[in-house]
């Protein structure tokens, strides 16, 4: 998990990609977090593309967990792949 750079911090130093996530876009079901308001499930992958794909897998709804919201989940790869032209 990462409350204060737990999935950048190592990511960044190691050559890998490492997202911090919305808050309440992967459910937190099992972990002890640090900080209810900071805490977020996130994936550390070689690539971007791993990282989107992963993503996709693990965001979501969960109702044991009171944090998670219930949010259209986009299509990663797709939105990965249109680029930054026009944000």
């Amino acid at each position: 998990s990462d409350t204060g750079g737990s999935v950048r911090l190592p990511s960044s130093a190691c050559g890998l990609v490492g997202i911090k996530p919305t808050q309440g876009l992967i459910c937190r079901t099992g972990v002890f977090p640090l900080s209810n308001s900071l805490v977020t499930v996130g994936p550390l992958t070689i690539s971007v593309a791993d990282a989107a794909k992963i993503l996709q897998i693990i965001a979501g709804n969960d109702h044991k967990d009171m944090s998670s919201v219930s949010v259209k989940i986009p299509e990663y790869i797709f939105e990965m792949e249109k680029g930054v032209q026009g944000l």
